[in-house]
Formats: structure tokens, sequence, C-alpha cells
């Protein structure tokens, strides 16, 4: 059941249905009638679930068109389009009758189902982004999630490979591109996303450098080292590609795909004795390990492609020996 908001269809409704089966003098008569009477009325309009989920479906592509617009990438409104219809078809109810409890309801259900709060949090994000939306559109009268609270998380430390992890990384790699990319994930601090969208022709080898595109599709340089630098060109130099082609590339030619990646790297893993083997905790030692070489924050964040600097900070794995070296150089 959904509000029948404008009683106005009722009306007209009833008017195109009539309209062949009474006269013009009695039709006018029941038009007045309705309009009298039916301000008293509660009048609501009986949908099936297929209308509820055809109004939500339209609600939810109008607000990723918003998003992509705003210069959201493909796969951050994939993201979206699948969390909101998990709660919708979860819940079963239309947008407008969404209310804070429906959400804290759903919350709960997945947290039984052993969802973290770390990720809940981030659907709820989703959700407040997209009611809040709606809100500003006039389309709904408030946003329900406004009054839902973020989860208390409790803030774990999150490792960065040492470098005996790396030697095991290296030697399982079975081909010069599967070496290539670990090398430029771990020297560049690159977002896999980024990694995969490199072109030949954003590729300056000589100067040991690229232009990736990030969030936002924001453009931003990137840099790497000599070991980098030959292992591209060891990977390039066996499998060439021009200008316009992508840097790493499938068996069948294309662009390789983020989780085609992150499976390369989970058959790295079952090689080794190395655990958690995935893109992103690169990027996390990288950060580190340009912190621990006293490279300044402001210049890990500009690499790391962040908007803010608590961004980064989340990514640097706090060190002892760090913040004893830090406290007898400005104290002691």
């Amino acid at each position: 059941m959904t509000n029948y908001v404008d009683k106005e269809y009722l009306i007209h409704d009833m008017n195109n249905y009539l309209r062949d089966k009474i006269t013009a003098s009695d039709l006018d008569q029941v038009y007045a009638a309705l309009h009298t009477i039916l301000p008293t009325y509660e009048v609501r309009k009986c949908v099936t679930t297929d209308d509820v989920t055809a109004a939500n479906n339209d609600y939810v592509r109008r607000f990723l068109d918003a998003k992509l617009a705003g210069g959201r990438s493909r796969n951050t409104t994939n993201r979206y389009w699948y969390i909101l219809n998990r709660f919708f078809n979860s819940e079963n109810i239309s947008t407008a009758e969404v209310t804070a409890s429906h959400i804290r309801d759903y919350f709960a259900k997945e947290s039984e189902r052993g969802i973290s709060d770390g990720t809940l949090n981030g659907v709820r994000d989703v959700f407040n982004s997209y009611f809040g939306w709606l809100f500003n559109e006039g389309i709904i009268s408030r946003n329900p999630c406004a009054n839902v609270d973020t989860m208390k998380v409790e803030q774990k430390v999150r490792e960065k490979f040492t470098d005996v992890d790396i030697q095991k990384i290296l030697l399982a790699c079975s081909n010069p591109r599967d070496y290539a990319i670990v090398q430029f994930l771990l020297n560049t601090g690159c977002r896999v996303s980024e990694m995969c969208g490199l072109c030949m022709k954003d590729l300056y080898l000589e100067g040991k450098e690229c232009r990736v595109r990030g969030k936002g599709k924001k453009n931003r340089k990137v840099y790497f080292n000599d070991v980098t630098a030959w292992a591209l060109e060891k990977y390039l130099t066996k499998y060439p590609a021009r200008s316009n082609e992508p840097v790493f590339r499938s068996k069948t030619g294309g662009a390789m795909t983020t989780n085609a990646v992150r499976q390369m790297l989970k058959r790295i893993e079952a090689k080794t004795d190395v655990v958690n083997v995935h893109p992103h905790r690169f990027r996390r030692t990288f950060a580190t390990n340009a912190v621990n070489q006293q490279m300044p924050l402001q210049e890990v964040k500009a690499v790391l492609g962040h908007v803010r600097l608590d961004t980064t900070m989340k990514y640097v794995a706090q060190n002892d020996e760090r913040t004893k070296r830090a406290y007898e150089y400005y104290i002691g």
C-alpha cells in the first residue's frame, strides 16, 4: 500500500470511467460530490509488489544518474545499486514509506547475519545519500536516515606487508605481467581501479611516472622507482601494446579488471604462507613505508590521491619505533 497523494488523480480516473456510462449532467454532479466529500477521507490506492518495485527502481535510477553526472564512477554507482536494491527487496516497501525504524530493523537483521558494523556504516552512508537526495529534490518530506546513528567501530590494526612478505610474493609471480603488477602496486600506491585503467599513452617509462584517473574522475601524476620501470619494460617488451591500449591486459588482450587482479593475487597467496594478499594492502604498505622514510604526510596524501589528510592517516599503520624516533627528535 502507498499514499495516493493527489486525490485529483482519483477524480480523474473516475471521470474517465464514467464518461461513457452516464450523462454529462450526472457526471458533473458526481464530480462536484467527490470534490466535496473526498477531503474528509484518507484515500489510498492498492498497488502490487511489481508497482512498488518499479517505482523504487525508477527513483534509484534517477539517483544514480545524478551521481554519475556529479562525477561518481560506474563502479561506485553499481555498488549503490546493489546496496539499495538489497534493502528494498528485503523490506518489500516503497521509498516513500521508509522510516528510521525500517532502516534500524534492516541493520539489526544484517548484523545477525554477521555483517560487520564497519560495513553497515558504509551502507548507512549510501542510504543517507539516497534519501538525502530525494529530500533535496522534493520527492520525500524527510530523510529517514538522518535519525539513524552510525555504529561505533573498533579500530583494527591493519598490517602492512613486511619486507619478507614482499619477497615471497614476488618469487611466487609466474610471469612478467604479474611481477610488474606487484611492483606497480607496491611502489606507486595506486588504487587497483586506477592501475587497471592505465593506458600506454599515459605511461612514461623514461621519466618513471604515469598519469592515472582516480576517484571523481580526477587525473593525477604518480611515480615509480627503477625496479618498477625495469619490470614494466620487461613485461611490455614481451607483450607490446599500442598507445591507446591498456598497460595491463588479460589473455584476450582487453584491460584487466579489478576482479581479475584480485583473483591473480589470491593465486599468488595460495603459493605462499602470506595471508590477506589483496590490492589495497599494497596501497597501505606504500603509505606506511613512505611515512617511515620521512616523506611528509601532505606529499603522501597527494600521491595517494586523497582529499582529506585524515583519510591518509587511516592508511598509515602505527609504528612504535617511528613514534619513539619522533619523540626523541622533538622532545628528548
